[in-house]
């Protein structure tokens, strides 16, 4: 166990109470009301707009709750990206047009990253409202920030429609000022490839996330630890609230209270909800508030983003992700780390995890699992 899980069971019983007494702070931006990609493009939904004008409206956001964010610098987002990809992409928002090469080797135009208006300054914006999240949290707090979530972007390209990596940018901040270790937990139905390949090596952060097996950018398979710091776990079609409320009892909370982060980044992707068209998975907005609440719970210092989806309207209704028949399904089999993880184990291990939709998982299959986190068992 890390030494200081000690300190952060400390600041669980004491810290944590005084700072969930103080209501989040929502960052935001006007530039999100204009949609960028044009109305074809599968993410011309005002997402983020709509989420900031619902919360005011629902009286969850007073003025004193919300920041407006301004675009990083470029020399914050250069800790990150590649100076010939951010000099492209500010060519293009003054009229310059790619050459064909360079459209490929950015991948700009082309593989669903179309190129639009304020295709460096709207992202440069998400990445200015991370990076002032993190200064927010320094001395305790929870930060929403519905624009954040770009997890797929590349540093010298663009990715899923991920044109800067401010999840990337911010992990990086906070590193240099000393904030570690540090979770970063993603439950976007798309895997976050582009936060574990940043840190992939790096001991300081261990990257979670749980998506859909086989959608794109199909990586995240099961038996990938990055450098030995990073879980996937691929969930089939159907994945519903009871089987994460399950995957975040039995798994991943043990794991964060092994890891001890001094800070937590949630990625909240929305679309695992059932009907989203970006994915098969069957979630009710239940099992994201679930996901909130317990992570809230693990530290004094959270940060949530919005990330994807493309779901018009979701109602909170409980029914959809509860009460299917009973099933199994295998997380891992031959599980073998190409380098040590943080708990010291590299050794291959078959772990098969049933779940049931009212009971969770089934504790026989849980020993091999809660070993290699280092963990006791809970029978």
């Amino acid at each position: 166990m890390p030494a200081n899980a000690v300190k952060c069971e400390g600041r669980t019983s004491a810290r944590i109470d005084s700072i969930m007494a103080i209501r989040p702070i929502l960052i935001g931006n006007e530039i999100y009301r204009r949609l960028p990609h044009g109305p074809r493009h599968s993410l011309s939904v005002p997402r983020v707009s709509a989420c900031m004008d619902l919360c005011r409206a629902l009286g969850w956001l007073d003025d004193d709750e919300y920041r407006g964010s301004s675009p990083a610098s470029l020399e914050q987002i250069l800790t990150f990206h590649e100076p010939e990809y951010l000099d492209a992409l500010q060519r293009i928002e003054v009229g310059e047009t790619l050459t064909a090469d360079e459209k490929v080797r950015f991948n700009i135009g082309v593989n669903g990253n179309p190129v639009f208006p304020e295709i460096f300054t709207r992202p440069a914006t998400a990445c200015g409202a991370t990076l002032a999240a993190t200064e927010i949290v320094e001395t305790g707090g929870i930060v929403f920030s519905p624009a954040g979530g770009t997890h797929h972007g590349r540093p010298g390209r663009a990715s899923g429609s991920c044109y800067l990596n401010d999840l990337a940018i911010g992990i990086g901040s906070l590193l240099t000022r000393g904030s570690q270790p540090i979770l970063y937990l993603d439950i976007d139905a798309h895997h976050g490839d582009g936060v574990q390949d940043a840190f992939h090596d790096d001991d300081r952060v261990l990257t979670v996330s749980i998506h859909e097996a086989g959608r794109w950018p199909r990586t995240g398979e099961v038996e990938d630890c990055g450098g030995g710091f990073a879980l996937n776990l691929p969930a089939p079609p159907g994945f519903n609230d009871s089987e994460m409320d399950a995957i975040m009892e039995r798994v991943i909370s043990p794991l964060a209270h092994s890891f001890a982060p001094e800070i937590i980044l949630l990625q909240c992707g929305a679309d695992g909800l059932r009907d989203d068209p970006m994915s098969k998975l069957d979630l009710s907005n239940n099992a994201l508030w679930s996901v909130v609440s317990q992570v809230s719970e693990w530290s004094d210092r959270v940060i949530v983003f919005g990330g994807g989806g493309l779901i018009r309207g979701a109602l909170p209704a409980p029914g959809p992700g509860y009460g299917r028949p009973s099933r199994v399904f295998q997380f891992r089999r031959d599980y073998r780390c190409r380098r040590k993880s943080f708990c010291g184990r590299s050794d291959g291990i078959d772990v098969r995890v049933a779940i049931h939709p009212n009971t969770g998982l089934q504790h026989s299959a849980m020993p091999p699992i809660w070993g290699w986190f280092g963990l006791k068992s809970k029978r």
